[in-house]
């Protein structure tokens, strides 16, 4: 049998298990053939080098739009990774140091907060209260089904930061625990615009789309721009596919709002598992684990969630929003790398980001079982 032939057979293995954990019968891949739904982009890396990718099904499915290599996703909360090495560069810079208050490049933030280091907001210690919920109340599925429809204008940065002044103050005091944190990273977001005098967009086009070669890469851009084969993004609702691509909560960015493909996220794995782009000393403090005040280890670096496979230290992120469910996984011991994007939720429970970071740990799972 042909190397290539074994990355095959291993990919379906690791789907086939993936069908079975999720279903009890179905298989995926014929999910993903069926002519009626959405569609998934995968690849699989060994060593810095895609062993196999692969696309099914519509990247939108009112034209009849196929899958592609080229075609766009919102990668949802994996912008975080791209937010945490932007403030890993400006560090370099001495542009910052990851220990300085937000609030010294951020002057909109409200007092309560004024204390929340950049070092806090990175591992989510910061204890800031949710600003798109103090936007537009409860995020849902319901939210996405109507923001689509009624193409409210987008909400912008500052109504963010006036959001967050209406709040009575903290979630809890910085360092105190972890709790995931969206708003800390919008935040980070804009202290990266604050210390370089540029957009958030125009930083990460230069200093890191850029430099990587990934030239299908941006951030999403305010209406009435339009992104190319930018694929559309869905929810089942009463047995049927919804476009639910439109929020007004899509253009806020930091920890969100990177636009991507499955080719140019393969460049970003192999940048970050062993490339240029930091040094060593910068790779680590990313990966690293984070403390709490009373020196409590959380499972999360800056952008990457720590985890285990087969006994093993991995690292890997969800990216969820509206229709979009990803995932990315890197195994640095066993070599491979993994990365899963799609344009379909069709989870009964709307915010469930598992199905598609899982798969991605099972074709790294079953791909180190495989070896070489």
């Amino acid at each position: 049998m042909t190397a290539d032939a074994r990355v095959l057979v291993v990919l379906l293995v690791a789907v086939q298990a993936h069908a079975e954990r999720r279903t009890g019968s179905d298989d995926l891949l014929s999910k993903w053939k069926s002519g009626q739904r959405p569609g998934i982009a995968v690849a699989l890396m060994q060593g810095g080098q895609v062993r196999y990718e692969r696309t099914l099904g519509y990247a939108d499915l009112e034209s009849r739009t196929p899958m592609r290599k080229d075609t766009r996703f919102m990668v949802g909360s994996i912008s975080k990774q791209f937010t945490a090495t932007a403030i890993l560069l400006l560090s370099r810079d001495r542009k910052l140091r990851l220990d300085d208050t937000a609030s010294r490049f951020v002057p909109d933030l409200p007092e309560y907060s004024r204390g929340i280091t950049i070092r806090q907001l990175l591992h989510h210690t910061g204890g800031l209260p949710d600003h798109e919920e103090l936007l537009a109340g409860r995020i849902d599925r319901e939210f996405f089904m109507s923001a689509s429809a009624s193409h409210r204008p987008p909400y912008l940065p500052g109504e963010a930061f006036a959001a967050l002044r209406t709040a009575v103050g903290l979630r809890f005091p910085p360092g105190e625990k972890w709790e995931y944190s969206n708003t800390g990273y919008f935040v980070l977001g804009q202290v990266i615009e604050h210390v370089c005098h540029c957009t958030y967009a125009h930083f990460l086009k230069g200093r890191i789309f850029e430099p990587l070669g990934m030239k299908h890469s941006l951030i999403i851009p305010l209406p009435p721009a339009k992104v190319a084969k930018l694929a559309s993004a869905y929810a089942r609702s009463q047995r049927e596919w919804v476009n639910i691509s439109y929020s007004p909560l899509n253009f806020i960015v930091g920890h969100d709002g990177v636009v991507s493909t499955l080719q140019d996220m393969t460049r970003w794995i192999r940048a970050i598992a062993n490339g240029p782009l930091l040094t060593v000393a910068e790779r680590s403090a990313m990966f690293e684990t984070g403390f709490t005040n009373d020196a409590s280890p959380i499972r999360y670096g800056f952008g990457w969630k720590i985890a285990e496979l087969e006994g093993a230290r991995v690292f890997q992120h969800e990216g969820c929003w509206s229709g979009f469910r990803n995932g990315i996984v890197l195994s640095p011991g066993a070599g491979f790398s993994a990365i899963v994007l799609t344009n379909a939720n069709d989870a009964d429970e709307f915010w469930n980001c598992e199905d598609s970071l899982n798969l991605a740990r099972d074709l790294v799972r079953q791909a180190g079982k495989a070896g070489p």
